[in-house]
């Protein structure tokens, strides 16, 4: 005998009538007295078995398999925002059915039961949603997306530093404020317009493996930072301009 229906959250169902002196007849085909269905793909179908015993008499149950897979997927359309800006969270399920959402963190979100809030985090944020079947299924799944959030970029150039190796403020380099910033040419030039490094990493006040001598000196700059124009893009800023070798 079968139940008048199975069903189950997104696991394999199995269905079993076996008893000693029988043979089976499943209508998937199966003659095994048992049958496993998987749970790769919704499911909603009827499932019957004839039995039959040793004297030739048979008799035929049937029940009604449900799966159910919730496959909670969820975006941020954009992913990456600037600092100030909001992006749209959206989740998806693998069926239409009743559902309910409890988002995290909730804080930075403009609703945390609905399907699409919208989301402002002050910081790279993952949120998180839990997503339940309120009807008779009662399955629960979970999904989650990462928001980037984009900091204005701001480049500070000291205008001295003393290269005197007490570690503070012994080597030359810009200070670098937000996200996603590189140096890509950092050159410095004496007095006399010589150029005394060419790198993208920090001067230390030598040329030449020389000390050089306190005095004004020049400085040019290439950097790629994001484009505040476009998000998730980037764009090359010249800087120039003099600092202070101290010794």
């Amino acid at each position: 005998q079968l139940p008048p229906s199975v069903s189950s959250c997104c696991t394999d169902i199995s269905l079993n009538v076996s008893a000693e002196g029988l043979s089976y007849q499943w209508s998937n085909g199966s003659t095994d007295s048992a049958i496993v269905i998987s749970s790769t793909n919704n499911t909603s179908m009827n499932y019957s078995v004839t039995v039959t015993n040793v004297d030739g008499c048979s008799a035929t149950a049937e029940t009604q398999v449900f799966i159910k897979c919730i496959d909670a997927a969820v975006t941020a359309i954009p992913d990456s925002i600037f600092l100030g800006d909001s992006t749209m969270l959206n989740v998806t399920t693998g069926y239409v059915g009743s559902f309910h959402y409890s988002w995290t963190p909730s804080s930075t979100l403009s609703n945390d039961t609905i399907q699409s809030p919208w989301a402002s985090p002050s910081d790279v944020t993952t949120y998180t949603v839990v997503v339940t079947d309120t009807g008779v299924n009662g399955c629960v799944d979970t999904a989650e997306v990462t928001v980037f959030v984009i900091f204005p970029a701001t480049v500070i150039m000291p205008n001295v530093f003393s290269p005197n190796g007490d570690g503070h403020n012994d080597t030359y380099f810009p200070v670098l404020l937000g996200s996603y910033q590189e140096v890509l040419e950092f050159r410095i030039y004496n007095r006399w317009g010589q150029l005394i490094h060419n790198s993208n990493t920090a001067w230390d006040g030598d040329f030449s493996s020389k000390e050089q001598p306190s005095g004004t000196y020049t400085y040019y700059l290439v950097m790629r930072v994001p484009d505040d124009a476009n998000v998730g893009q980037t764009k090359n800023v010249k800087l120039q301009g003099s600092f202070t070798l101290l010794r």
